[in-house]
């Protein structure tokens, strides 16, 4: 389109994974507020902590606000053959359990959601997915999905696409991995 793009990303305070809902909400108002100030027409949350965590004021927003949960809900669901579906997200992602939600109203069954603290971070640092301290955190992450027979996850964090080539080595090709920001 020819709207000009206005980009923030809050370096200084992420992780947000391992804060509080309150927190989380609270930040988002803060750089939602900044957003509008910069006169913004939309905005996408970029973030699927955010997205699960502040709803209240994304909806508040006075423009239209687009989540990455929806849509990642909503190809997973498409995906998924047995209707097993993970979700590998943020701390807090998992605890808000929206995604799982999007996720169970559409394929009628319970989501393997796996909380994986330590990812964000490690790719922050400048991990690559061929690392062996970020593949074996991705093993030990992947082990529910594996005990469950799940066939389709969620990457429940924009920043695990990063290291969407570890989760298949370890998933294998019979697992379909879902990036949620490049669903939304």
């Amino acid at each position: 389109p020819s709207e000009p793009i206005v980009y923030l990303g809050d370096t200084a305070r992420m992780p947000y994974g391992s804060r509080p809902a309150g927190e989380i909400d609270r930040l988002t108002g803060e750089l939602t507020g900044w957003l509008l100030h910069q006169n913004v027409k939309a905005l996408i949350a970029a973030c699927g902590t955010i997205s699960c965590n502040a709803g209240e004021t994304l909806r508040r927003l006075p423009v239209p606000c687009f989540d990455v949960v929806t849509a990642a809900a909503i190809a997973a669901a498409r995906a998924t053959q047995n209707g097993k579906v993970g979700l590998a997200a943020t701390a807090a992602t998992v605890r808000s359990g929206r995604f799982a939600r999007e996720i169970e109203t559409r394929t009628g069954q319970a989501v393997t959601a796996v909380p994986c603290p330590q990812l964000a971070p490690m790719i922050e640092s400048g991990m690559t997915p061929q690392e062996p301290t970020l593949v074996a955190a991705v093993t030990e992450y992947c082990r529910p999905f594996l005990q469950q027979g799940v066939d389709t996850v969620v990457l429940g964090c924009t920043h695990y696409p990063l290291a969407a080539e570890a989760f298949a080595k370890v998933l294998g090709p019979q697992v379909t991995l879902i990036d949620c920001g490049g669903e939304a």
